[in-house]
């Protein structure tokens, strides 16, 4: 009896200590099936299960073995095989593209707190920059409407004359029909709106300009940072230099182009400029990149400088990233959300984003050698980053 009764306290636990086990493998069990589900984007998996690691603040999944992503993805770049989702498992789209610009906006501002802290830039939020020059730079293109609390950071190569042109209609500062002008004079119209309605404004105080990026709303509209340097070289630098235009002052991007030409081609446009002029000379796409690595990006001009050169999101803290590839649409979100008529506020025979662009972007990167294109990425390192990390979908090789 005694022999038994020792047996029967040793036997308890034993088993307490079997039903922990067995009640920790069920936990891991479904945590591991949860992690499955987490990742399961229309892949197969047959060498063991995904790593899963915090970085940037979102998951990166970092997938072992076979994987075949879904459709929409095609054209992301597959860096070691990692994608990103949100904690939730998401797909990743159904938060970088919401129609929402609400929802969208909350998430982007949770995405460009990971890109400041993983820059070591959250402790700039909300103050104004110190160095004169980065301050006037910031100023000219922070855009406000007191009356709409409403503040606009316009970006070149994005759309921003026709933003400007309807922001200053809305306000007055130009004639309410310009919007439907086909062009518009900039050093009539658009000129005096920035010395009147952004940061430049003189009687501004500094509480004032705090008190509206800390209470406005803010937004901007973003692009894909190769297709926007192709853009500004097409529009500004392509065109070749000839006698007609290169002797007009007001051409101030065949100043650029004669910069470039002078430091890489320094000979041959010595004796074009000796000449007569009258046969034209043109930059090349691979002159043109060599120059915007060549040059400190706070000298570039603002055509070709990296879009947080001039925007300072992790100091301006904007509520909304729209995307030029969906430039009517987002523009018809922001226009409900200030209660302005779409018609009013984006006029489709003035403005109308085209493929193009995007279209010819293997075309002319395939120019550039391999060890410039690897300059160039790590030149625009931070700018490629801070875009990919609002639309990750959107990541791009050249």
């Amino acid at each position: 009896m005694l022999l038994q009764c020792c047996m029967d306290r040793l036997a308890r636990p034993a088993v307490l200590v079997v039903m922990v086990i067995v009640v920790m493998v069920c936990i891991c069990s479904l945590t591991f099936s949860s992690v499955l589900q987490l990742v399961n984007w229309n892949g197969e998996y047959h060498q063991g299960p995904p790593h899963v690691s915090r970085e940037s603040g979102y998951i990166q999944l970092t997938l072992a073995g076979n994987f075949k992503p879904s459709e929409y993805l095609t054209g992301l770049q597959q860096d070691k095989g990692s994608l990103y989702s949100n904690e939730e498992g998401h797909d990743i789209t159904e938060l970088s593209l919401n129609p929402d610009i609400d929802a969208r906006g909350q998430w982007q501002m949770e995405q460009v707190d990971a890109y400041c802290q993983k820059y070591h830039l959250e402790k700039v939020a909300y103050t104004l920059p110190e160095s004169r020059h980065i301050q006037q730079n910031l100023y000219r293109h922070l855009i406000f409407d007191d009356s709409r609390k409403l503040l606009f950071c316009f970006v070149p190569k994005v759309g921003c004359t026709s933003m400007r042109r309807f922001l200053f209609a809305l306000q007055g500062i130009i004639p309410e029909e310009s919007i439907h002008w086909e062009t518009v004079d900039e050093h009539k119209y658009l000129a005096p709106g920035i010395q009147r309605a952004s940061f430049l404004n003189k009687s501004l105080t500094d509480e004032e300009r705090l008190y509206k990026i800390k209470n406005y709303y803010k937004f901007m509209i973003v692009r894909n940072p190769l297709e926007r340097l192709l853009s500004a070289f097409k529009d500004k630098i392509e065109k070749p230099l000839n006698l007609t235009e290169f002797d007009m002052p007001s051409q101030i991007f065949d100043r650029f182009k004669e910069e470039i030409l002078m430091q890489y081609r320094k000979d041959e446009f010595s004796r074009w400029f000796a000449s007569d002029r009258h046969v034209p000379v043109q930059v090349t796409f691979s002159e043109y990149i060599r120059w915007v690595v060549d040059t400190e990006h706070d000298n570039l001009n603002e055509h070709f400088a990296p879009t947080i050169s001039n925007s300072h999101p992790c100091r301006i803290k904007y509520n909304f990233y729209g995307n030029f590839k969906m430039y009517n649409s987002d523009i018809a979100g922001v226009a409900r959300r200030l209660r302005v008529p779409f018609e009013y506020f984006y006029n489709k025979s003035s403005h109308s984003p085209s493929t193009e662009t995007r279209n010819l972007l293997d075309s002319y990167y395939s120019q550039v050698d391999k060890k410039l294109k690897q300059r160039l990425l790590q030149s625009f390192s931070d700018e490629l980053d801070f875009y990919y990390h609002l639309y990750p979908e959107e990541r791009t090789t050249i």
